[in-house]
């Protein structure tokens, strides 16, 4: 018996397994289970069906997330932060005491990558030994500015950078 290569094997099983499940909710319908059309309110003119032949009805999209998403609340543990991406910038998103702040990973002295430093609960740029607060502010070093602040959303349990 020849061997499948991998690829092949693994097309062939999504194929086997979404036949499967199509024909496992196709079998359990009830033939006498009919869909009835609803009769209009008195008043009210029906909805015109769709010529024969035409596409279905699409879903109306999906709503648009605030921003970037980062990740959940509980990758965002008090004290911790992580790296994202905005737009192509490094971004790092801070949980200071609760309080989420969004700052450019990018110092302002010679456009090196800064990074976290929990134990110290600041950002420092390793080149020059900039160090910024957690709302990127300059601590000490030679940067000549702040960092770039962003906005932070939560929705349920993700967080997002926006553009603020």
């Amino acid at each position: 018996m020849s061997q499948l290569p991998r690829r092949r094997f693994i097309q062939r099983s999504i194929l086997l397994l979404g036949s499967a499940s199509t024909t496992a909710c196709t079998s359990t319908q009830n033939p006498d289970d009919s869909v009835v059309p609803r009769k209009p309110n008195a008043g009210s003119s029906p909805s015109p069906s769709p010529p024969e032949g035409s596409p279905p009805k699409q879903a109306p999209p999906l709503a648009e997330p605030p921003g970037v998403l980062v990740g959940n609340l509980e990758q965002l543990a008090p004290g911790s932060a992580r790296v994202a991406s905005y737009k192509g910038l490094p971004l790092i998103v801070i949980n200071d005491g609760g309080q989420l702040r969004a700052v450019s990973g990018i110092c302002t002295h010679e456009n090196c990558e800064v990074e976290w430093r929990a134990e110290l609960g600041i950002i420092q740029c390793p080149c020059h030994d900039g160090r910024f607060d957690t709302r990127g502010k300059v601590l000490s070093g030679p940067p000549p500015a702040p960092l770039l602040q962003f906005g932070v959303v939560v929705e349920g349990e993700q967080v997002y950078i926006v553009n603020s």
